[in-house]
């Protein structure tokens, strides 16, 4: 079963944190919940933050890390806790955890590859031809769909333009080809499918880990955007920041004259969570060009199972883009 390994002392709030980033699941190791890690310190904070027994070397192969994983030594957890349980419970937690706003941003648009509708197609309210589950197995294993639902859409477009809609139907259903309806500007979507859940949100399981909450955060926005085209794009053209757009070289275009705002004196503005007994907060900026060039907050608050969504302007420059 593996060589046993000692247990250090109780780790602080703030060292604690990072388990919940740096976790991933194994398989082939046996009963119980169980997580590698590649070297002991966090692991033993993992052995105390989420409620495990025991801790032991084993050969294993993580899965799902990357495609270059190997079979090697790595620090295991084993018991009947969990990471989920472990963010949720404690009365005294609070911890809070920062992400690349580089990878953020690598991860989003690798979603917006595989998400990205085409212009031509029926005009008109049809059933997309992409498959939204895509969008969450990108962000897999942190969140995934429950396996007895499929994420479906329908796409609408007129002219070059578009948008979309996505529901959670069971495992062996369909969507029913829409109607055609009157003409007016925007149609109205075709109903909810029988057996659909009442929000597709209702279909993901998230791990609990802060990773897992930045991830339904942009997930969330990123189905909410399905089959969006030309005008019908918001979000499409916003990017996640760590800092103003002039100090990353992401934009050549973007010059620090002329900005206005709250935040122009922050060096660091890189997405966070900050996990608390009463809820989970998440916290990252925005730049983008549309109507003019801005800098946004975005504040999504997770609970008791149920999330609010909160953004405002911090930061405005001159210019930007009409499509």
């Amino acid at each position: 079963m593996g060589e046993r390994v000692h247990l250090e002392a109780q780790p602080s709030d703030e060292l604690r944190s990072l388990v919940y980033r740096d976790a991933a699941p194994i398989q082939g190791v046996g009963v119980g919940l169980r997580f590698w890690f590649s070297d002991a310190e966090h692991a033993n904070l993992g052995v105390h933050s989420g409620g495990f027994s025991e801790l032991r070397r084993e050969r294993v192969t993580p899965l799902a890390v990357d495609a270059c994983a190997v079979t090697r030594t790595y620090y295991v957890l084993v018991g009947e806790g969990g990471f989920g349980a472990a963010a949720r419970t404690p009365s005294t937690m609070h911890s809070e955890t920062t992400f690349s706003a580089t990878e953020v941003q690598e991860l989003i648009e690798r979603v917006r590859a595989v998400a990205r509708p085409s212009a031509g197609g029926p005009q008109g309210w049809s059933v997309s031809e992409l498959d939204p589950g895509r969008i969450v197995q990108a962000f897999d294993p942190a969140v995934r769909l429950r396996a007895e639902y499929v994420l479906r859409g329908y796409q609408y477009r007129a002219g070059g333009d578009g948008n979309g809609v996505v529901y959670a139907i069971p495992v062996g259903t369909s969507l029913p080809r829409p109607r055609k309806r009157g003409e007016s500007k925007l149609p109205p979507p075709p109903p909810r499918p029988e057996g659909a859940l009442e929000s597709w949100v209702d279909a993901l399981e998230l791990d609990g880990t802060p990773w897992s909450h930045l991830c339904m955060s942009l997930l969330g926005r990123e189905v909410e955007e399905f089959g969006a085209i030309w005008h019908g794009t918001s979000w499409g053209v916003h990017r996640v920041i760590g800092r103003m757009p002039w100090i990353t070289n992401d934009e050549p275009a973007v010059a620090e004259e002329g900005w206005t705002g709250e935040v122009l004196g922050m060096d660091e503005l890189a997405p966070r969570v900050v996990t608390t007994a009463d809820e989970i907060v998440v916290r990252f900026y925005t730049y983008t060009r549309l109507g003019m060039q801005r800098v946004i907050e975005h504040v999504d608050r997770y609970q008791n199972g149920r999330v609010s969504v909160q953004r405002r302007d911090v930061a405005t420059g001159p210019g930007g883009m009409v499509f």
